[in-house]
């Protein structure tokens, strides 16, 4: 979305679209350290960095005593 309204543009790509991404003032793009992922239907979870780490792993708690 463009616009000159930049705390407009926050609050819509914030808190009024339902997406993985959203790019105010800027085309789409893709850049490897941020995460990236659809919602609902369209995807599931989040690529790259640390929370696509999280996404693709079983978390184990081990205690030796």
């Amino acid at each position: 979305m463009f616009t000159q309204d930049l705390e407009l543009g926050e609050d819509i790509a914030t808190n009024r679209i339902r997406s993985g991404a959203c790019f105010v003032n800027d085309f789409v793009k893709s850049d490897p350290r941020l995460p990236f992922g659809g919602l609902g239907a369209c995807g599931y979870g989040r690529e790259l960095s640390d929370y696509g780490m999280k996404e693709f792993v079983n978390i184990k708690t081990v205690c030796v005593a």
